[in-house]
């Protein structure tokens, strides 16, 4: 099956600035949680860490473990995409507010394991004067036999959320705040 990944998007933060960033005092294990891997029954706190606007993304200090808004999960509902799922959160912001309106994303579609063969590795510049140039690969792939064909999904071993693009129009035409969505053909990730 010959798929075309430039229409496939990792979602992230955008970290833009002044963007709330949350923390929780729990112990958590954000690859289980993240998936789906443990039900939640009372809601996980999230506490301020920095920043101070409530976008529509809110980024814990878990990578890839995001916070969605109200519109957000609307948007999802009402097109019906699959693949995902949420978990009751309450969110503190600066100052000690409660946030209303806040779920935790889960991404329990499946996309199978990262494939490391069609990404190409390159030399990126030095980000610096006096730095050295930094290996990368660029690409991020998956067997599409190994995806279940749902709209959201995750990568095996991983908290790497991708999205359609599909999906990814729909949160364009809503404009929802604090979101980047990279095409897999041009995500960079470090050659370790």
């Amino acid at each position: 099956m010959a798929i075309d990944f430039s229409e496939f998007y990792l979602l992230s933060n955008a970290f833009k600035r002044g963007a709330l960033h949350v923390d929780t005092t729990e112990t958590i294990d954000q690859f289980r949680l993240g998936s789906g891997n443990v039900r939640v029954i009372s809601p996980i706190v999230f506490e301020w860490q920095s920043g101070g606007r409530s976008y529509d993304l809110v980024g814990t200090t878990y990578a890839g473990l995001y916070l969605i808004s109200k519109k957000f999960m609307d948007l999802l509902q009402v097109n019906k995409f699959t693949g995902w799922d949420t978990y009751p959160v309450c969110v503190t912001g600066k100052g000690g507010n409660q946030l209303q309106g806040y779920v935790g994303l889960i991404v329990n579609g499946k996309g199978g394991p990262m494939d490391r063969k069609r990404s190409k590795r390159i030399l990126q510049p030095p980000q610096s004067p006096k730095g050295s140039p930094v290996e990368v690969w660029r690409g991020l792939y998956f067997d599409p036999i190994r995806w279940d064909h749902t709209d959201m999904f995750l990568l095996e071993k991983s908290l790497f959320k991708i999205v359609t693009k599909e999906v990814k129009e729909e949160i364009d035409k809503a404009s929802l705040t604090n979101v980047m969505l990279r095409p897999l053909t041009e995500v960079e990730l470090d050659a370790l």
